[in-house]
């Protein structure tokens, strides 16, 4: 009677490994299926993510190339509002240089012993004040 039963036993536990192989199998499907999902999920939200990080540093070079025109722009308008007031200066400074050289002139025609006069003083001022300059001294005499 013994045998009939571990007989028993050993069939009823063969068709227990069985069921439990099947269920096993039925549950690798599902976490098999599960993981695909999960892969999905993470490569699409990778890819969005990179789609936004593209347009984003898009957006970064547009703003930072229209910050550079806007400084080149910006840059030129002075540089020709400065160029035009030194022009201005230029021009001011050739007039008023030609009016004196003009007032010079005239003034020379109307009495030119009077700077020649002035200019022979102007000339024996320098030549004395060299003179002196170049004579030697009581101290190198000495010695």
């Amino acid at each position: 009677m013994k045998n009939t039963t571990n007989t028993v036993n050993v069939r009823d536990l063969q068709d227990a490994v069985k069921i439990l192989q099947g269920a096993a199998n039925g549950q690798m499907q599902n976490f098999e299926d599960e993981i695909k999902q999960d892969i999905a999920q993470v490569i699409d939200f990778s890819k969005r993510i990179s789609s936004k990080l593209q347009k984003s540093a898009q957006q970064a070079e547009n703003t930072s190339m229209e910050w550079a025109a806007d400084i080149m722009s910006s840059a030129s308008e002075k540089l020709h509002a400065v160029k035009d007031i030194a022009q201005e200066q230029i021009s001011e400074v050739k007039a008023t240089a030609s009016e004196k050289l003009q007032q010079a002139d005239a003034s020379i025609h109307n009495k030119p012993w009077a700077f020649i006069g002035g200019a022979a003083l102007l000339g024996l001022a320098c030549g004395l004040l060299l003179s002196k300059s170049n004579a030697p001294t009581t101290s190198s005499k000495s010695q």
